[in-house]
C-alpha cells in the first residue's frame, strides 16, 4: 500500500467506515488483499474506527504535494461508485 484516506460514508448515525486504499505500482488486488490491509492496521484502530470497506482506486485525491488526502473529495469519489 502506498496511501490510504479513511472516510464515513452514508447518513449520519448510520455511517460506514470505508478507506480508500492506493496501492504501490506493481501489486494487484488480489483475494485476502481486504483482509492483510486490516490485520496490519486492526492494533492502531479502536473498534469505531475500523473499516467496514476497504475499495482500492487509481489516485487519491490530495493537497500539499500528496501529503494529506482531500477527505470530502474522497467522500464524494466513493459515494459515486457505489
Amino acid at each position: 500500500m502506498v496511501q490510504c484516506g479513511v472516510v464515513g460514508l452514508g447518513k449520519p448515525g448510520a455511517q460506514q467506515v470505508v478507506a480508500g486504499v492506493l496501492l504501490k505500482p506493481g501489486i494487484t488486488a488480489t483475494a485476502g488483499l481486504d483482509r492483510a490491509i486490516l490485520d496490519a492496521a486492526l492494533p492502531g484502530l479502536s473498534s469505531r474506527e475500523v473499516p467496514q470497506r476497504i475499495v482500492i482506486v487509481d489516485e487519491l485525491p490530495t493537497v500539499l504535494g500528496g501529503a494529506k488526502v482531500q477527505r470530502e473529495e474522497l467522500q464524494k469519489r466513493l459515494s459515486e461508485s457505489r
